[in-house]
């Protein structure tokens, strides 16, 4: 990933690129979540508050575990191939309970209705992360649309 070297006011490297707030940690961007191991050298890291960086943990979880079950087309633990994703569904029987519930069975394919909004959270913070660490953006502000 190309990152291109900031030219803006050095007054805003040290804010969140999430909220504006006083940055005293780093976020991985993809989420490491949605990677495995071996991480990547060059993992994107862009500045964040704790609050904000924490405040995505679970909608990740979620996230990653949501595509893993919908390519196994299933919220059975065995079905899934990515280790990481089955020791979280393992350790979080509520999180695959979560999927299951909002999934449907009709005339053999599963359906799954994720939860919108956790989506819409994880790839705001994914596009809000990639602006800032390719380009050097910070964009507090919400789209008005998403699709």
């Amino acid at each position: 990933m190309l990152q291109i070297k900031p030219f803006s006011d050095s007054r805003l490297s040290d804010s969140c690129i999430y909220c504006g707030g006083l940055a005293d940690t780093k976020d991985h961007i993809p989420s490491k979540c949605l990677l495995d191991k071996p991480y990547p050298e060059n993992l994107s890291v862009v500045k964040c508050c704790n609050t904000c960086n924490q405040s995505f943990s679970s909608d990740e979880q979620y996230f990653a575990c949501l595509i893993e079950c919908i390519k196994a087309e299933s919220t059975n633990v065995k079905d899934i191939e990515r280790d990481f994703i089955r020791d979280i569904l393992e350790k979080s029987p509520s999180l695959r309970k979560r999927i299951e519930n909002n999934t449907k069975t009709t005339d053999g394919n599963v359906i799954f209705y994720p939860e919108e909004e956790r989506i819409k959270n994880v790839l705001l913070k994914l596009v809000k992360g990639h602006t800032a660490y390719e380009l050097s953006l910070s964009r507090l502000d919400d789209p008005q649309f998403f699709c």
